[in-house]
């Protein structure tokens, strides 16, 4: 008995959390215009300019943010330092090891 209840309250407190992450929800819609620009649901394509190697990432908000996926957080170093740059820029990425990327494409 005293396990349900247990679990009934994480189910609970779960599902107070996910009506609190919709209510505060904001869709995100880009004008062509911006859309150059780095910014939330962004796939940028980036290579490492000390190791040359090339990645391509989606920018997401922290909650759907997943490296395995290739989605990582617009407040992680690198989604916070390459929000609104555009394609061709050099940026330094601020870590316990700073390095810099180029922005080699976006979408």
């Amino acid at each position: 008995y005293d396990a349900a209840r247990a679990r009934q309250a994480e189910v609970e407190g779960r599902i107070a959390e996910l009506e609190n992450i919709l209510a505060n929800a904001e869709i995100i819609k880009e004008s062509k215009k911006s859309s150059k620009k780095v910014g939330l649901g962004s796939t940028v394509t980036i290579r490492n300019l000390s190791t040359g190697k090339e990645d391509t990432f989606t920018i997401t908000g922290t909650t759907e943010a997943n490296p395995f996926e290739k989605k990582i957080s617009n407040v992680s170093p690198l989604g916070e330092a390459i929000s609104g740059k555009e394609k061709g820029d050099i940026v330094t990425i601020k870590a316990k090891n700073s390095y810099q990327v180029e922005i080699l494409a976006t979408k």
